[in-house]
């Protein structure tokens, strides 16, 4: 993702694409759910997005709502998966 543009992807009703600022709110909102003892904050997040371009982060939303995301942290030869989520059924 870093160092171009990325474009959605889409399968299923669910659309792929690159964490954009306006939706910390709703990463922030969709973490509390999903992990309640130990949550990101809004703050968390923007940290997060602020590391880039060593860290990416895609969400998944389905009629506008986000319905789970996923982020890396890339430094040389290793990258490191930093969360996976996915809102419950």
């Amino acid at each position: 993702m870093t160092g171009g543009t990325v474009g959605a992807v889409a399968t299923r009703g669910v659309v792929l694409r690159e964490v954009r600022w306006p939706d910390l709110a709703a990463l922030a909102a969709l973490e509390a759910t999903v992990f309640p003892h130990d949550a990101w904050s809004e703050a968390s997040w923007w940290a997060e997005l602020a590391g880039r371009p060593r860290r990416d982060y895609v969400l998944a939303e389905r009629d506008g709502e986000v319905v789970g995301y996923a982020g890396l942290d890339h430094g040389g030869d290793v990258a490191d998966v930093m969360t996976v989520a996915a809102a419950p059924a």
